[in-house]
């Protein structure tokens, strides 16, 4: 690709989006259409493949480099003085006097919950959703709930029972915000007794449905600040112990802290 090739795909690409940053400083693009915001973080596949999809629009054919450029070349327009900047959010997001959460479908469909009113929204919205590659949809909502399905599954005393329902709606509810303190939810059992189940099958669904499932605790710091910005819920398996290293730095990830620079 050369200066004049890169000039056009620049163009292309930059006449259906905007250049903006998010509240970390992330530069990004955004596509505002009918059905809902389209939103392009900067290190992102989703990116890469945006700039692919317009290259091939050109009849250009792009190496990995090729590609990495381009998108430094939005990155820097996007921390730009003058850049509109937004907030953006992942699954769940403040909207009116209640939220709004991204079912994760192709329609962008967002649950909006209101103060005694729940309703489906297919159509154009202000939240601003970022999708993670592991994303997975939500199931759609019952007209109404009934709790006792779930209490089949929760291999806990009752007391127990009703402080899980109450931690996961809080959790579910509550979006990423620097205001937000958040809470760490400690599953222990004997090996059989269903810790695995209950955090990949029940809790995942019910909160923040993803492809990957559990995952391995991070061993650095970095890797774990990536973790928690790419989805709403992180659960990790098999924690045979945490030194208070680690306790600190996940009390930090509760209270909305930063490490490294990075806000979590």
């Amino acid at each position: 690709m050369n200066k004049v090739e890169k000039t056009k795909l620049l163009r292309a690409v930059l006449k259906k989006h905007e250049v903006a940053r998010n509240q970390r400083g992330q530069a990004m693009l955004v596509r505002r259409n009918k059905r809902a915001a389209e939103v392009y973080i900067e290190g992102s596949s989703y990116l890469a493949d945006l700039i692919r999809k317009f290259a091939g629009k050109l009849n250009l054919s792009l190496t990995d480099r090729e590609v990495s450029e381009v998108a430094r070349e939005i990155a820097a327009r996007g921390r730009r003085k003058k850049t509109k900047s937004y907030w953006t959010f992942i699954r769940v997001a403040p909207f009116g006097d209640g939220i709004q959460i991204d079912r994760g479908d192709a329609a962008h469909t967002r649950f909006d919950i209101q103060p005694g009113k729940v309703s489906i929204v297919q159509g154009g919205s202000d939240p601003l959703f970022v999708r993670s590659p592991g994303m997975a949809e939500f199931v759609m909502p019952a007209e109404e709930g009934d709790l006792s399905k779930l209490y089949q599954y929760l291999n806990m005393p009752a007391a127990q029972q009703k402080l899980f329902v109450a931690e996961i709606s809080y959790t579910l509810a509550l979006p990423r915000l620097d205001t937000a303190n958040y809470v760490h939810l400690v599953v222990l059992g004997e090996q059989g007794s269903g810790k695995s189940f209950l955090c990949n099958h029940v809790i995942g669904s019910l909160v923040d449905p993803t492809n990957w499932g559990l995952q391995v605790f991070p061993w650095n710091k970095q890797d774990l600040v990536i973790t928690l910005q790419n989805s709403h819920l992180s659960a990790f398996d098999n924690m045979r112990d945490l030194s208070p290293h680690w306790s600190d730095i996940l009390c930090i990830a509760a209270t909305g802290g930063s490490i490294s620079t990075r806000q979590l």
